[in-house]
């Protein structure tokens, strides 16, 4: 999986791009987790949303810390 990303504002165009992703982990400001978007196979990415019930179980599945507390 790919991810290009812009950081800043559109006037700025200051982007970046990462490859070879596993998982991305979206965050708002404030730190909390809003989606986590996932490369489950070759053809095939699975995004799932902080309002879906599942969303606590993969992000300990992924090992992702938030706010120093494994989820």
């Amino acid at each position: 999986m790919i991810a290009k990303v812009q950081r800043g504002n559109f006037m700025q165009q200051e982007l970046a791009v990462a490859d070879d992703l596993t998982y991305i982990v979206v965050f708002a400001d404030d730190g909390t987790p809003v989606v986590a978007i996932e490369q489950v196979g070759r053809d095939h990415i699975q995004m799932t949303k902080a309002n879906e019930a599942s969303f606590n179980a993969i992000l300990q599945r992924l090992g992702v810390e938030v706010g120093g507390v494994m989820l």
